[in-house]
């Protein structure tokens, strides 16, 4: 009985995602009042997370954090970040439409925060980079070892009940249709059951015009248009993969790091064999570690 439910869940995600993939008006053939190529490849207002990808190890990092600097000031900075998706030309290659934000600042980034964040960083980057060379071991290609996923969420979004990558975000119907960052089944149902669960992201959207049909008013990335959290009020969670299916799944013994205001912490699948399930067990890294 639960089997064909799960299917029948499955299907109706399938129909509804082919659904949604048609232009505006596709079904009466009329002209669309709206880009057919309309697309959400950044950040949506509602979205629950704003997705990075560190491609190389450390070096993108550098670039960007204000206290790699050879003489840094200690007053607090500004750290900007850039949006990262999938790659999928087809659906993110149109030259129209709702791109999202593409630029987080974080307030209030001390000389603390850049300790913490280069020491989560580094975690990630070892992870990563021996996960990635046991999965090619037996190929010959020059792979970039080392590369990580990252989101920056809510301090209290629940990290055992969400799953990496889900917008969760209620308001797909008016920023032009659903367009997640994940397309398997499993992911879709997950995002509609539950987006009412994970709150939007605690961000200030800057540059919106809120008198202009602004969905359709920024065709391109625009550096003037970003958003803003403060460090205080977010996590930044790192991923020791490139593979975003992978960063969704929860498997058994796999890991993943958090950081707040103050700490670093890392979280690994267990299995309770008390209670006959898999749960989330966090730990507080130290500087020594």
């Amino acid at each position: 009985m639960l089997q064909d439910l799960f299917f029948k869940d499955v299907w109706k995600a399938l129909f509804l995602l082919a659904l949604m993939s048609l232009p505006p008006n596709a079904q009466t053939h009329e002209r669309p009042k709206r880009p057919p190529s309309a697309c959400s490849c950044g950040f949506v207002p509602g979205d629950s997370f704003f997705s990075i990808w560190i491609h190389q190890e450390h070096a993108p990092l550098y670039e960007i954090d204000p206290f790699a600097l050879q003489f840094p000031e200690d007053k607090p900075k500004k750290l900007i970040f850039e949006y990262s998706t999938p790659v999928r030309p087809q659906v993110y290659g149109g030259a129209h439409g709702w791109k999202g934000v593409h630029y987080c600042h974080v307030l209030g980034y001390t000389k603390q925060h850049s300790r913490l964040l280069r020491m989560m960083c580094a975690y990630t980057s070892r992870e990563s980079k021996i996960m990635q060379r046991e999965a090619y071991a037996e190929t010959s290609d020059n792979h970039n070892f080392g590369g990580f996923l990252m989101l920056i969420v809510n301090k209290d979004f629940n990290l055992e009940r969400g799953h990496f990558f889900n917008r969760y975000n209620e308001n797909w119907k008016s920023m032009g249709g659903y367009h997640p960052h994940l397309w398997m089944p499993e992911a879709v149902i997950d995002d509609w059951r539950n987006a009412e669960r994970f709150p939007e992201l605690n961000a200030k959207l800057v540059g919106f015009d809120k008198e202009r049909h602004l969905i359709w008013a920024y065709h391109q990335m625009n550096q003037k248009l970003f958003l803003e959290v403060n460090m205080d009020d977010i996590l930044i969670v790192c991923i020791p993969t490139t593979d975003h299916s992978v960063a969704f799944r929860k498997d058994l013994h796999s890991t993943f790091y958090s950081m707040d205001s103050k700490n670093v912490y890392q979280h690994q699948w267990t299995y309770d064999h008390n209670e006959s399930e898999i749960k989330l067990v966090r730990k507080e890294l130290s500087t020594s570690d």
